[in-house]
């Protein structure tokens, strides 16, 4: 069986002139734009709790010419490090989440 994950990229910046300096960029791979669109509507739903301190932003973007990758590309965005941390382990665990339910109630065929 295939794994979802089998591609994820973590940029972390730090050099922004914003409220938010500290920034984290996460490419997510998908087998089909359906799963990847699915997982997008799944996560984006909840607001961050700590409000101004944390943004949080997703977009769908196709990657390659001969070979189409569909990627889910989460944006995160604190006023500290520690904020941005927290937000970013806390994507991952809800991202391990969704992916289990594909897994376990019915998007098998599409992993």
């Amino acid at each position: 069986r295939n794994e979802i994950h089998n591609y994820l990229v973590t940029t972390m910046t730090t050099n922004s002139l914003s409220d938010r300096q500290y920034k984290c960029e996460i490419d997510i791979a998908f087998p089909s734009e359906t799963l990847c669109k699915y997982t997008k509507d799944i996560l984006s739903v909840d607001k961050e709790i700590s409000g101004e301190k944390v943004a949080k932003t997703f977009s769908l973007i196709s990657i390659g010419d001969d070979k189409i990758i569909n990627v889910l590309r989460v944006n995160i965005e604190a006023t500290e490090a520690k904020l941005l941390r927290v937000a970013a382990s806390s994507f991952y665990d809800m991202l391990m989440v969704v992916v289990k339910c594909y897994q376990e109630f019915g998007a098998e065929d599409q992993l």
